[in-house]
């Protein structure tokens, strides 16, 4: 779970003898827990909630990281982190209250969970339906292809599916590191700072593996290559689609396929002139990386890398350019022509505000001395 993959806003439950107390007269701002290192994997997480007066712990000073979270208990911390802090335990079972306002929101029915399950642990599926309902949040139109990322995906309840895709999808509970979900473990309270926190600060979430489906792949494998794959070259012979990894490394494809979305999402395609007339550095420093420092020739005139980059913003300036930009691709789309270059193909959204427009897309990535990689070229396929 302390590996896993990317929503509310705060929580982390408060329980005594009965549960859901805190601890009376402690400033939340400086609780310190006894049983809680300054190692601990969960440490900074609870220590965020605590000065957002979200966690007080046991009366005797302890976390107790390692407990099991009940179902009622996980419904008062989404309840509390959605504003509800004036609710109070009930007289009788003390958790109706909160139970209640669930249900009035849209979180909870009465058909899903029988109120006999309340006290028992919550697990990652039924936390999924909650969190999710409690979001609200929109998510990608290809939503459906995460399922390729989760192994035991077959293996969960129907009903749950959607709402575990869906928290998957945003990075905020992920996959164990074996690669499954499994949707019936249960949830820790140290597990559950993690994600509470995720769910609070989206800089938090965990970043997950960009999905493009078996369609595009083929689709992209489809198109001619850009050199001549039959002639030998690089290592003796063209390296194609699959098979990258294995000839040149999984470092290097990594590298490459980063260099190419830094480009296009940075320097070619994500532009902001605004910004640009701000502060030209960020860009430039984009430029650097992807297409090194060197001289260019360009239509027949010699620049000094600071002349054309200056050249390119002037005319990003001129032109009033604004574009945000995403290449999606994967290590299949990833191929060696007889040159030696690396070819990343993927496919690029662009919105310019006023359209959004998607192209299949190739990038050549060439090599510049040792393992720095620099932008040859990019057209877009047909």
């Amino acid at each position: 779970m302390k590996k896993d993959v990317y929503i509310v806003r705060s929580i982390i439950l408060i329980l005594t003898l009965v549960c859901c107390i805190g601890v009376n007269n402690i400033e939340a701002s400086s609780l310190k827990f006894t049983d809680v290192s300054e190692t601990a994997w969960y440490k900074s997480n609870v220590d965020q909630l605590v000065q957002k007066g979200i966690v007080n712990g046991y009366t005797d000073g302890t976390f107790k990281p390692n407990i099991t979270v009940t179902k009622a208990q996980f419904v008062k911390m989404i309840i509390i982190s959605l504003g509800y802090r004036d609710i109070q335990n009930s007289n009788g079972y003390w958790a109706n209250t909160y139970i209640k306002k669930a249900m009035q929101i849209g979180i909870l029915s009465p058909k899903e969970i029988n109120i006999g399950e309340y006290e028992s642990p919550i697990i990652r599926a039924d936390m999924a339906v909650i969190v999710t309902r409690a979001l609200q949040e929109s998510y990608a139109e290809n939503i459906k292809d995460y399922k390729a990322l989760i192994k035991d995906y077959d293996n969960i309840k129907d009903f749950y599916k959607d709402y575990i895709l869906k928290v998957y999808s945003k990075g905020i509970i992920g996959g164990y590191e074996d690669g499954e979900f499994k949707a019936g473990n249960s949830l820790t309270r140290a597990e559950a700072s993690v994600i509470m926190i995720r769910m609070i600060d989206a800089s938090k979430r965990v970043a997950v593996k960009e999905i493009i489906s078996q369609e595009d792949i083929k689709r992209l494998q489809g198109y001619p290559l850009s050199k001549n794959a039959s002639k030998t070259g690089y290592t003796g012979r063209t390296v194609s689609f699959g098979q990258v990894k294995t000839a040149i490394g999984e470092e290097r494809v990594d590298y490459s396929i980063k260099i190419a979305k830094e480009y296009l999402e940075y320097v070619e395609y994500g532009i902001d002139y605004e910004k640009l007339l701000e502060d030209p550095n960020e860009w430039k420093l984009h430029y650097d990386s992807t297409m090194g420092n060197g001289d260019i020739l360009d239509e027949g005139t010699q620049y000094t890398a600071e002349e054309y980059k200056n050249k390119l913003i002037q005319k990003f300036i001129d032109n009033k350019a604004t574009s945000e930009a995403k290449l999606v691709t994967n290590e299949d789309l990833v191929y060696v022509s007889d040159t030696g270059t690396i070819m990343v193909r993927g496919i690029l959204t662009y919105d310019t505000g006023t359209i959004e427009k998607e192209v299949d897309i190739e990038v050549e990535v060439v090599s510049n001395g040792a393992k720095i990689l620099v932008i040859n070229q990019y057209m877009e396929l047909k």
